[in-house]
């Protein structure tokens, strides 16, 4: 099975998602925005979907913040939920395309933080862990088993010996570059529900 059909496999089995849908969300539009150049046919960026998720999250933060010294907001326990499912939802379908890819999820994450945020020589394991979330020691044992399994180079820093960097090899890129497809075609479809979600949270409000 085609990572593109595994990933609708796994759409299928949520349609909740739809369930609450109202009728004039269709036309919504895409306002989840991804610069994604292309050079001789190749992408030349990729971004995390989770700094996506992440910088909407920061968006409803500081809307709230900004209204704090107005009346307290009701709780949309409701919204809260779907916001929280549309996360578990989308972490799901990447972990099943990951897998299909052959990748674990954070084996995935692992290469596109490597891809998305590398310089020319390569991101550093330290910038690795920052990024990931963990500590310097469990980035050094995953790239060590990236490279073990031919998806990453480490290379010591030429102006830094201390130091080693990461990149990726040919066959890491191939899985990457359409790993991030089916991701992108994911965000593009759930994004207009998930705007929806937080506009609504960082609005609900009652006047001053």
């Amino acid at each position: 099975m085609s990572i593109s059909t595994r990933a609708s496999a796994v759409k299928s089995a949520t349609r909740g998602w739809d369930e609450w849908r109202p009728p004039s969300m269709a036309s919504t539009g895409l306002l989840v925005c991804v610069d994604i150049g292309m050079v001789s046919g190749q992408l030349e960026e990729f971004i995390s979907y989770y700094d996506i998720i992440a910088g909407l999250k920061m968006a409803v933060v500081k809307k709230s913040a900004a209204g704090a010294q107005g009346h307290a907001s009701p709780v949309d326990y409701r919204r809260l939920a779907e916001f929280r499912y549309a996360i578990r939802k989308f972490l799901g379908f990447s972990e099943a395309a990951a897998s299909e890819a052959g990748l674990t999820a954070q084996q995935h994450q692992a290469l596109l933080t490597i891809k998305g945020f590398g310089e020319d020589n390569g991101l550093s394991v330290g910038d690795l862990a920052s990024r990931l979330l963990v500590r310097h020691h469990s980035a050094a044992e995953l790239a060590k088993r990236l490279e073990d399994a031919g998806l990453v180079h480490r290379n010591h820093d030429p102006e830094d010996g201390r130091r080693v960097l990461l990149t990726l090899t040919e066959e890491s890129e191939l899985r990457l570059r359409a790993l991030s497809q089916v991701h992108l075609d994911e965000i593009s479809s759930m994004s207009p529900d998930l705007v929806t979600i937080l506009t609504t949270l960082a609005s609900r409000r009652e006047p001053r």
